[in-house]
């Protein structure tokens, strides 16, 4: 495919601003009726930036994108730390240089090693008879060690052989034991993604019924209405002022927040953010982690209203076992800042 196609993308489209204002609200919907559209618009907008930094984009995709870092601090930064990470890698590349391999010279002593071998190899009937034997008798032993070792390794490897499909075996036993209990539960967790997802859906609909002028963002503001914070495992322990912080401007109508996971040991999860003082602001459950270049992450999409300026939340996880028990996973903490 090429660039010019990759760029033609419903996702491309929309950071440019070249969808119709339908196509955006529908687009913005789908975002929270289905997380993988996030992963999807932050591919893409990684793939503009670098298509920006590295002058690929005709001059009219040159322009609509200047226009939107005129009006995205976050998107300036990212932009400026991708032109520096392809600075470094244009000149890594560029220092690189062939070596050129040493020149081999026969030293004066080596012809003296030369006359030595020759005089010693030289043929005496004495003793020719006695070396030619013994080299009959290594090569002989020679091959015998060898038989006897090719049929260690056959033997090893039957073994190994029957124990996989013993083992095999075994784990198929066991999922046929366990497939009925399985199947109950795939159920009545289908049960529960339905009911969250039309919670969700709920929810977006009171947002756009209580702020009737944000529904048709102007291309302009398109990537602007989604506010991202990445937190990462420990952000809890760090000092009062070094928190993440998640910037909501005056047209942010949704937050994103992306929860780095040391590892991914639970077939799903359950987040709750709250207050400094213990007071539930969100809840999500059923969250199935997410594999991306740095390690597994749990998203979670809320609404921005939810969420007020200058105060400290912090996000509660636990990993949700087969039998519906939780077990306490990490605590994040974040800050929310006006962006003006």
């Amino acid at each position: 495919m090429s660039e010019t196609a990759k760029r033609n993308t419903a996702e491309m489209r929309y950071l440019l601003g070249n969808l119709s204002e339908d196509e955006k609200i529908r687009m913005e919907d789908a975002f929270f009726a289905d997380d993988s559209k996030f992963e999807d618009l932050e591919l893409a907008e990684d793939e503009l930036i670098d298509a920006y930094v590295r002058n690929e984009l005709s001059p009219e995709e040159q322009k609509q994108f200047k226009a939107k870092l005129l009006g995205s601090q976050r998107l300036r930064e990212r932009v400026n730390f991708a032109g520096a990470l392809a600075e470094k890698a244009d000149s890594f590349q560029s220092a690189r240089h062939s070596i050129e391999p040493e020149l081999s010279f026969r030293s004066p002593s080596a012809k003296s090693g030369t006359r030595w071998k020759a005089g010693f190899f030289a043929p005496q009937p004495a003793w020719r008879t006695a070396v030619f034997a013994c080299a009959i008798l290594i090569l002989v032993a020679g091959v015998v060690l060898f038989s006897g070792w090719l049929r260690l390794r056959n033997e090893s490897q039957r073994l190994a052989s029957e124990r996989l499909e013993l083992q095999h075996q075994k784990e198929e036993l066991e999922k046929l034991s366990g497939a009925q209990p399985t199947r109950e539960q795939l159920t009545a967790e289908l049960q529960r993604e339905r009911e969250q997802r039309a919670e969700d859906l709920k929810r977006i609909e009171e947002l756009q019924q209580a702020n009737p002028l944000k529904e048709q963002p102007t291309r302009g503001s398109a990537v602007a209405t989604i506010a991202t914070v990445l937190l990462t495992p420990g952000s809890l322990r760090g000092s009062v002022g070094s928190q993440p912080q998640l910037l909501i401007g005056p047209e942010t109508t949704a937050a994103r927040v992306q929860l780095a996971l040391d590892k991914n040991d639970y077939p799903t999860y359950s987040a709750t953010i709250k207050t400094a003082d213990e007071t539930v602001v969100f809840r999500k459950n059923h969250l199935r982690a997410h594999a991306t270049r740095s390690g597994p992450q749990l998203l979670l999409s809320l609404p921005s209203r939810l969420l007020h300026a200058s105060d400290d939340y912090i996000v509660h996880v636990d990993g949700v076992i087969r039998s519906g028990q939780l077990e306490n996973v990490n605590d994040y903490q974040f800050r929310v800042k006006s962006s003006k």
